[in-house]
């Protein structure tokens, strides 16, 4: 779980900084039970097209999955 958050969190900071605040990415920050599904919301104030991302492991710097469909 805590990693997962980690993931999420590294992925938050990489979108927000390559988009200069125009985008972020919304998660939850209460936490989430063992077994629950993570969800990760991308809002943006201008219409953007997403080519794919990478979730990264934060603590490690590792790519754990790469995403290249695109995603509307």
């Amino acid at each position: 779980m805590k990693k997962t958050f980690l993931i999420l969190v590294a992925l938050a900071l990489f979108v927000s900084c390559r988009h200069e605040n125009q985008s972020w990415i919304r998660i939850n920050q209460i936490g989430y039970k063992p077994g629950d599904i993570k969800v990760a919301v991308f809002i943006s104030t201008k219409k953007d097209k997403i080519k794919g991302f990478n979730l990264v492991n934060s603590t490690s710097g590792k790519v754990v999955m790469t995403f290249n469909d695109p995603v509307e």
